[in-house]
């Protein structure tokens, strides 16, 4: 009668194998979803860009044209550029703390960064 404990030292190693998988499962699963968000994001930013297109210019004469000055006077690409970046940062800015579905998503909350590759 020297191992009688066979039985709870085994479940106890199993089950910390078990939520090891599953923690490691739900990681990956956070990150692809965060990752998805931020594409969707910027494919909506950039289709919304390229939404403000002249429509006058293109009905009559075919021409596709974006109009970077943006009421400035001076067209800049940088403004096109930081018009998309606007649009990209409009769905993190929106306050989700009281969304069940936001739980964990403290790195969303903010700006994208556009650096990171």
């Amino acid at each position: 009668m020297k191992c009688k404990a066979y039985l709870t030292i085994y479940l106890a190693l199993s089950l910390t194998v078990m939520l090891s998988v599953v923690m490691v499962l739900l990681m990956g699963v956070k990150k692809n979803t965060i990752r998805m968000e931020e594409e969707l994001a910027l494919n909506t930013a950039g289709w919304s860009a390229l939404a403000e297109y002249h429509q006058e210019l293109f009905r009559q004469y075919d021409l596709f044209f974006i109009d970077t000055s943006y009421g400035s006077g001076f067209p800049e690409i940088e403004a096109l550029g930081e018009h998309v970046k606007d649009y990209a940062n409009k769905p993190f800015s929106v306050d989700f703390r009281n969304d069940f579905y936001s739980v964990g998503y403290g790195k969303m909350r903010g700006k994208i960064n556009y650096d990171s590759k």
